[in-house]
């Protein structure tokens, strides 16, 4: 009888550890999605087998000891997991010494000396990896150099060889959802899954702070039917939120054919739930439409109109060209009209700005109509980013400091191992001391204005005393400062050592509060809750600095009143609010009127707890403008 020859094949090992929000957390996509192209390859099916994708931070050891018998350990590295990634490989090695293993995502640049660097580390690839993976993996099963593996590095014995990318072309890559790669994980009933949706790759602009047009590829669409029975499987096994990499959605007409096929298996499934993306830089019709399906539908996170800076020096050095303030402010009433949040970002710190500059973008900002939604978030230097090219750095003198890690609205852990941030905290055009005060200034008007404290007091004595939005912070700061025993004054003064402290890399840009649920809250959004904490005693120390403006007494009582009940706060539960005037039609951009009416406020935005306040209005209603709470009924008399 003929003997069968048993094929024994190789244990592969994907990691992609990612945070937990909760018990929320990503499927890890660019590990499923280079899997899903190797494993279509025949030879590779009779090589390996996919033992495992690793997607949590567990412990190392504990980690360690789940291997069996690896022959290839795959790592995806970004931001979140770098040091996580260089302290399980190393320790791997020590274990199984023969296992070889490849790092491979963002934070791999094309630079030999990561060899000698990391040298428990066989393979580097850098660039898109699904090409580059299939091909190393079948040349390891050899035992052969990769010699013809493009975006590689590696070592041939003492020597270190780089291989340059080459351009992609392909759109045919098998899906990790429909391909079954997640098939395991989906059934792990502890964690309610995200997923990340791509309808095309590539990116047209070459913005000097991403690391997205390092790439150098156009944008190439994945087949339409790939893309709508990805959203199926998301919707069929109950994936909560879809967030859509592409980096300009809207840009194809089959995109709103997307947004539709996504919309009708939500009424059908209930998921997904929300559709985030990135969308079109110069915001078009379709965008608008897109917008309003998704709003419409309930699947809406808010509509980014991003500027990264409006200051010409800084724009001139990254490369990029934003739409006009005209055009944003039409934008901005066409969204208002249609019930839509918006939001903008602007990236802080960049080369070219100064505290002069910043006040003009966010005066710039409010002015045009942008106030309940402005995020400002600090410059973070990466690694394949043209700003984090060492040439670059030199000509604008660019100093980072090296910063805990710790994602907004994680739960606070003790982790193992510490990931960093390398922020951008002086430049040519900022110092140090510049830029912490810019910083602060930031904080305090996304505290105070975006997330609505004295919103609509500002917009008053914008419009009716041509006071600027800035020039009244400006002041306001000043005056709050000067009492340093009071709450504003500790307040503030703590937050100016915090900023101190993160200049110098000794704390993360996160607070953390026993009432406010035990996960970690952004400085803007802590600043606004120890605020609205302390409502009462910080209203008082504020109400003489509003009536320095000499505006009518009864009208500046009813400001203070209106302004104070209009704001969503813990444990405020006024049904209905009598006015003089008809502010609620004022500040629908209507000429004040004094005319009696009586607002009635919905019971939905009542809370019970500082912890479900800090979590439903603060940290899930921010980005939806959601700050203020909702009239049901408004009568006059």
């Amino acid at each position: 009888m003929k003997e069968v020859m048993v094929l024994q094949r190789t244990n592969l090992y994907m990691i992609q550890s990612s945070f937990l929000y909760g018990n929320s957390l990503y499927l890890p996509y660019a590990v499923g999605a280079i899997a899903a192209n190797a494993f279509s390859e025949e030879e590779i099916k009779q090589n390996y087998e996919l033992k495992k994708i690793i997607f949590l931070r567990d412990p190392i050891e504990e980690t360690v000891k789940s291997f069996e018998e690896p022959f290839v350990a795959a790592f995806s590295c970004y931001i979140w997991n770098y040091e996580y990634n260089k302290v399980l490989a190393k320790r791997l090695r020590e274990v199984y010494p023969d296992c070889k293993i490849i790092f491979g995502g963002h934070n791999i640049r094309p630079d030999k000396k990561m060899a000698d660097e990391l040298r428990f580390v066989d393979y580097f690839l850098f660039g898109e990896g699904e090409e580059s993976f299939a091909m190393l993996l079948k040349d390891i099963a050899k035992d052969v150099l990769p010699k013809d593996v493009p975006g590689l590095i590696f070592k041939d014995g003492e020597e270190t060889l780089l291989n340059e990318t080459v351009p992609v072309c392909r759109t045919d890559y098998p899906s990790p959802y429909l391909s079954g790669v997640f098939d395991e994980i989906i059934k792990d009933k502890r964690f309610k899954f995200s997923a990340i949706l791509e309808t095309n790759r590539g990116c047209p602009y070459k913005c000097a702070f991403c690391d997205w047009g390092s790439q150098k590829s156009k944008i190439r669409e994945f087949p339409l039917d790939r893309a709508l029975k990805e959203i199926e499987w998301m919707a069929k096994n109950g994936i909560e939120y879809c967030y859509c990499a592409d980096s300009n959605f809207g840009l194809f007409d089959r995109d709103l054919e997307i947004i539709d096929y996504a919309i009708s298996l939500n009424k059908e499934y209930g998921y997904p739930q929300k559709f985030r993306v990135n969308y079109a830089k110069n915001s078009n019709d379709a965008v608008f439409e897109i917008n309003r399906r998704l709003h419409e539908a309930g699947m809406n996170k808010g509509v980014t109109i991003s500027f990264q800076s409006l200051t010409p020096a800084v724009l001139a050095n990254i490369g990029r060209k934003n739409i006009t303030l005209n055009r944003f402010s039409e934008l901005m009433y066409r969204y208002e009209d249609a019930g839509i949040p918006t939001y903008s970002e602007i990236i802080f710190g960049m080369p070219g700005e100064t505290y002069e500059s910043f006040k003009e973008s966010a005066e710039q900002l409010f002015e045009a109509g942008q106030h309940d939604s402005m995020f400002v978030y600090n410059c973070e230097l990466l690694v394949n980013s043209e700003m984090g090219d060492p040439d670059y750095m030199a000509k604008h003198r660019i100093e980072t400091s090296k910063i805990p890690f710790v994602q907004d609205h994680c739960e606070q852990t003790e982790e193992e191992v510490s990931e960093y941030s390398n922020i951008i905290v002086s430049t040519e055009s900022m110092t140090k001391d510049e830029w912490i005060e810019t910083r602060y200034f930031s904080l305090c008007i996304q505290a105070l204005h975006c997330l609505g404290m004295l919103q609509k007091i500002a917009i008053y004595l914008f419009r009716e005393k041509n006071v600027r939005y800035v020039d009244f912070y400006e002041k306001l700061i000043s005056y709050l400062e000067k009492d340093k025993e009071s709450v504003c004054g500790k307040i503030l003064s703590d937050l100016k050592q915090k900023l101190t402290s993160f200049v110098n890399g000794d704390t993360p840009w996160v607070t953390f509060f026993d009432d406010a649920g035990d996960i970690a809250w952004p400085l803007e959004e802590a600043l606004f809750l120890q605020l609205v904490r302390n409502f009462d005693d910080v209203h008082k120390q504020i109400e003489p600095f509003i009536r320095s403006f000499s505006v009518e007494s009864d009208l500046c009582n009813e400001l203070l009143r209106y302004q104070k009940e209009v704001l969503k706060r813990p444990f405020a539960n006024t049904e209905k609010l009598s006015l003089c005037y008809d502010l609620i039609s004022y500040f629908k951009n209507e000429k004040l009127v004094k005319k009696s009416v009586t607002v009635t406020f919905a019971d939905k935005d009542r809370f019970d707890s500082f912890e479900a306040y800090a979590r439903e209005a603060v940290w899930f209603g921010r980005r939806n403008g959601k700050m203020t709470r909702s009239i049901s009924n408004v009568s006059y008399e």
